[in-house]
Parts: structure tokens; sequence; C-alpha cells
């Protein structure tokens, strides 16, 4: 292979990869949960039936601290404040820690969508 076709494969190449890296960064997952309870802004939380999450758990555990939280305004608030019994949707990574109950620690965003 001549050597400018092998440098315009390895720039393609190179590209692509960067490519597949960054849609991977941006794919967040969500889902929405009932809050159980919240202490100090640690939640457990019970994901809605139909989710692959409930799969995983009935309940699941996560942390506020350092994660944006909002209403569907956009208004944002401390995770402290969520409510028992609101109903959330969460943006996380995909990874959930298999324990009982559940830990999810890639938590990127908490919206409130209603509360009691």
């Amino acid at each position: 292979m001549p050597l400018r076709h092998r440098s315009v494969a390895v720039v393609l190449l190179l590209v692509l990869v960067l490519w597949v890296g960054l849609s991977g960064c941006s794919s967040d997952k969500s889902f929405n949960a009932v809050v159980l309870s919240n202490t100090r802004g640690t939640l457990v939380i019970q994901p809605d039936e139909a989710t692959n999450e409930r799969k995983s758990s009935d309940r699941i555990t996560l942390n506020t601290e350092g994660v944006a939280v909002e209403n569907e305004g956009g208004d944002g608030f401390p995770g402290t404040d969520i409510q028992e019994g609101a109903r959330i949707k969460i943006y996380y990574d995909g990874a959930i820690q298999e324990s009982y109950p559940a830990q999810l620690s890639g938590c990127s965003k908490i919206i409130l969508l209603d509360a009691i």
C-alpha cells in the first residue's frame, strides 16, 4: 500500500475511534423512580416497574452529593430537599453495583418530576 493511502487509512481509523469514544461519553441512560427515603441526600429509590433497572433490583441507593438536582422548570435545589414519595428521573452512566439494595454511583442528573 502506498504511503499516502496508508496515511489516509490511519487518519480515518483515528477519526472513527474518536467518534465512537465521544459518542459513548454522551449517552447517559435514564429511568424514572419513586423516592422511598432520603437521609441527608442519600436516596433509596424504587425504579418504575417497566424499567430495566427494576430488573436489576427493586431498591437502589444513590448519593446526591455533586449531582445536578433540578425541577422540570430547570431550577436547581439541594438533593437533601427531595421528599419521600417524590417521582424523579435519574440520568446515569448505566452502571449499577450488585448489592442489596443495589447502588448507583455514576449519577449525573436528577429531575424532580412531581412531589407529594
